[in-house]
């Protein structure tokens, strides 16, 4: 039912977004298909289909690809993972987190913005 009924799905909405201007959906949308179709990969031991998920993720053409995703909410997180992690000087991904401060989410750009596609974790999460 997975790889039949749910991937398909999947697949096709971040083949072609719906037929739509492939910027017409937030990130969210994407990220929510990248998720499922991750999660049917592992569920059903499917590399490819995990790999596919993985592709998109670094490369894909929508908006729910790293290279297209809003930068302002990864900052906590860069910082974290180079700085506190593995104990790499980051003076300047430090500097873009510092100035830009906590993240908003949840509505916090304006009621159709791109702020609920991450809830506003950042430095909640990260910050240690």
């Amino acid at each position: 039912m997975m790889r039949d009924v749910f991937y398909p799905i999947n697949h096709g909405f971040l083949r072609d977004h719906n037929f739509t201007c492939i910027t017409h959906y937030w990130a969210n949308w994407d990220l929510c298909n990248i998720a499922s179709i991750m999660a049917i990969a592992i569920l059903c031991e499917d590399a490819d289909k995990f790999d596919e998920a993985v592709t998109y993720f670094r490369s894909g053409a929508g908006n729910g690809s790293v290279e297209h995703a809003i930068p302002h909410l990864v900052w906590a997180m860069l910082h974290n993972h180079y700085n506190r992690i593995k104990h790499l000087d980051d003076k300047y991904i430090s500097a873009m987190s510092d100035v830009l401060g906590i993240e908003g989410g949840g509505g916090n750009y304006g009621s159709t913005s791109g702020g609920y596609d991450q809830l506003g974790f950042g430095q909640l999460m990260c910050a240690r």
